[in-house]
């Protein structure tokens, strides 16, 4: 069986101004890490290089769960003895589904529409994931709360898209080793024409991460991200914008894809695009090279002049 991985797949999150809550750091931690934007040089490019492209795959593992909750929308009109299993009525209590590779999710909701073929403004979705493998090798758990804001189309058939009102409680996603915890709230918009194509944005005033082997923790701000899924091309492209913090890099920087993010949903990683990462007076470009490799070049005094070149490899940068 094919597998698709988590760094990047289809759906997404869309505008929004919304408080969140500390995961793994005091709010005054947050704050003055944030005031602080560092300068990059040789030294620290690599750890700069981690925070930013962790920010990317954080996006990843947000839209592996936006799958899953595609997935529960979609069937929510299928009938009980229709081949997929009938994940949401009218009213539901909490019910307890497995996954597809193991573990499980506990579903409740309120619909408006007691023929399921629609969602209406106010509609509730709880989902818990137990240790829930929906795709092969990634496992969520924690608790995702939807509220839908809007509903266009109908859930028989694409066209279709809606908006739903976002907030995760210690949600986690475990991919390689690597466990990344989430806390906080977003809008997510998702949007099809035909099914094979998805496009999802997500953005958010402010999002709370930790990294569970590291022990780093930091914060994403206006933070907006945009990928396109091809499902029959097996193909996924990311273009994203915004400020990452962390203890890590003991300050903030700003990120921005200058090329758009393209790869693979066969491979861990990207197989290309370009970030431009900034600093205090100074940048750093990381450009993918394929899902192995990647280059960091640094100007260090933002005169616009190349002042060092690294090259590594993702398995480089996710292993500090």
């Amino acid at each position: 069986m094919n597998k698709p991985k988590c760094f990047l797949i289809a759906s997404g999150l869309m505008a929004s101004s919304i408080a969140i809550s500390s995961c793994g750091s005091s709010s005054n931690d947050s704050d003055n890490t944030s005031l602080n934007q560092i300068k990059i040089t040789q030294d620290n490019a690599t750890s700069v290089a981690n925070s930013a492209m962790t920010t990317l795959r954080i996006i990843g593992q947000l839209v592996v769960g936006q799958l899953n909750i595609s997935e529960i929308i979609g069937l929510m009109n299928q009938p009980a003895n229709a081949a997929l299993p009938l994940r949401l009525r009218a009213i539901v209590p909490p019910q307890d589904l497995p996954c597809r590779s193991g573990g499980s999710l506990t579903l409740s909701g309120d619909a408006t529409d007691p023929t399921l073929s629609s969602l209406a403004p106010g509609d509730t979705i709880q989902i818990i994931y137990n240790s829930c493998e929906e795709i092969v090798d990634v496992t969520t758990s924690g608790t995702i709360a939807l509220t839908v804001q809007a509903f266009t189309g109908s859930l028989n058939a694409p066209p279709y898209s809606y908006t739903l009102a976002l907030a995760s409680s210690d949600l986690s996603a475990t991919q390689q080793g690597e466990t990344d915890i989430l806390n906080g709230s977003a809008i997510l918009m998702i949007n099809t024409e035909d099914g094979a194509e998805v496009t999802t944005t997500v953005s958010a005033d402010s999002l709370d991460y930790t990294e569970q082997a590291s022990g780093d923790s930091g914060t994403l701000t206006d933070f907006i991200a945009t990928v396109v899924t091809n499902f029959g091309a097996l193909s996924f492209t990311l273009d994203s914008s915004g400020t990452v913090s962390s203890r890590t890099i003991g300050g903030s920087v700003n990120l921005m894809t200058t090329e758009i993010i393209m790869g693979s949903l066969l491979e861990t990683n990207p197989g290309s695009g370009v970030v431009l990462v900034t600093g205090d007076d100074s940048t750093e470009t990381i450009t993918v090279i394929d899902p192995v490799n990647l280059r960091l070049d640094i100007d260090d005094n933002g005169d616009g002049a190349i002042d060092d070149i690294i090259s590594t490899t993702w398995e480089a940068i996710f292993a500090l």
